[in-house]
């Protein structure tokens, strides 16, 4: 299953009690003039009181000149890019999947190695978590994304059977969002 999918299925699901569990987002930087042997630091956090971003997509404009940036990017204490933005890089879309949160940002470095002043444009798209309670609702989502009610209802079937052959086997998982 792809990582679209993954984030599609995210952005269908409501909070137990109402309301949308995620929200979508994106961010672009444009930068018309990126004078020769400068480099700038960008650091990814979520906005206002949102708990965390999990970013799934990143690119770079079509209008950028391969190799006169070199950058690098680094989530949780690894850097996951590393080298001159090429045309492969210019041309396809990144996909990713990285948690970002105040307490762990996502970090990039991006300088221009050409000696003319350049043009850059970089876009990333993000799904936005209200809160921790909401975080933790994410990640029980996506731990069951390739499970259905059907295959669920079965387990418990099965386990229910196993159960009076064992004398007992812990109970299934509540629903999602259940108690």
């Amino acid at each position: 299953m792809s990582l679209s999918y993954a984030i599609e299925y995210l952005l269908t699901l409501e909070r137990p009690g109402g309301g949308r569990l995620v929200h979508g987002g994106g961010n672009q930087l444009i930068i018309p003039i990126f004078p020769p042997a400068t480099t700038i630091t960008i650091t990814s956090a979520p906005f206002g009181n949102d708990f965390a971003y999990i970013s799934f997509l990143a690119a770079f404009g079509p209008a950028l000149v391969p190799g006169a940036f070199y950058a690098w990017g680094q989530q949780w204490g690894s850097r996951t890019y590393d080298g001159n933005l090429a045309s492969w890089l210019i041309n396809n879309e990144l996909d990713c999947f990285a948690v970002i949160t105040q307490s762990e940002p996502s970090t990039a470095q991006i300088t221009n190695q050409s000696p003319l002043n350049q043009y850059y444009e970089g876009i990333g798209f993000f799904i936005a978590i209200p809160s921790e309670e909401d975080y933790h609702l994410v990640l029980e989502a996506l731990k069951r994304l390739g499970t259905s009610a059907q295959l669920e209802e079965l387990g418990r079937q099965a386990n229910a059977m196993l159960s009076k052959l064992t004398g007992g086997l812990p109970s299934p998982e509540p629903p999602f969002g259940g108690s």
